[in-house]
């Protein structure tokens, strides 16, 4: 069996690789928006905007980019 999203099944592999179906199914907005959050934090990234903080950029050597941001208001 073949596993991708563009099936219009939408199967994907469960538990010991069986076919389980997520057509129909919906995200819990308020877990999805936690589960983002967290994502954002554990890159250090601004979870209000879901952009680098200009902190973020500097340790990656992007300072320069981190400034140009900053001046168009972009990041924090």
């Amino acid at each position: 069996m073949r596993f991708d999203l563009t099936n219009p099944e939408m199967l994907l592999p469960g538990k010991g690789n069986e076919a389980v179906s997520m057509k129909g199914r919906v995200v819990d907005k308020a877990q999805f928006e936690a589960m983002k959050k967290e994502f954002y934090q554990i890159r250090k990234w601004d979870a209000a905007t879901g952009l680098p903080t200009a902190a973020r950029l500097g340790e990656l050597g992007l300072g320069d980019v981190a400034a140009e941001l900053k001046q168009k208001k972009l990041v924090r």
